[in-house]
């Protein structure tokens, strides 16, 4: 594997961890949860097929992969209008559109190919990871205004200032 495959299954291992613990925080967060788990098991599987046949052939099925993943995020942006989820099915398409640019046109670079689609995973990855950092970081400060509340008034305020 290498430096840039190793940098986004990482990320996305960490996109999978904001998202689950802001579902064990917040219930609401299950649809950013479960589409992370979606992305992460893709990313997983993908990383499996990249290892048994070489560029191109190794990303032969991301066309599939992607269009479940939109039609997923367009079903949860239809079920509770989440912005998120409509962005997530906006750049799952855009990403179709890359496909078919390289292996309908065939004069598209390699190059040119793996990085606009390197893009548009990165950018997948940060609609997620902000998602369900929202729900994450709610949970958070709704803690520390609880904090507050039971110390009156904040952490640092010493018994003998009040």
């Amino acid at each position: 594997m290498g430096p840039l495959a190793l940098t986004y299954t990482l990320a996305t291992m960490a996109t999978f961890g904001v998202c689950a613990f802001a579902r064990s925080v917040a219930p609401d967060a299950e649809r950013v949860a479960r589409a992370a788990a979606w992305v992460a098991l893709l990313t997983g599987v993908s990383r499996v097929i990249s290892y048994f046949a070489d560029l191109p052939w190794s990303m032969v099925h991301y066309p599939a992969e992607d269009l479940l993943m939109m039609t997923l995020a367009f079903g949860w942006w239809q079920v509770r209008g989440e912005r998120w989820a409509m962005i997530l099915a906006l750049l799952f398409l855009s990403q179709l559109f890359l496909h078919a640019l390289y292996w309908f046109d065939g004069a598209s670079s390699l190059r040119g190919y793996i990085t606009a689609n390197n893009a548009c995973f990165a950018a997948q990855l940060l609609t997620l990871t902000i998602a369900g950092g929202g729900h994450a970081l709610g949970w958070v400060r709704d803690r520390l205004r609880l904090l507050r509340g039971r110390f009156g008034g904040g952490f640092w305020v010493h018994e003998a200032a009040r």
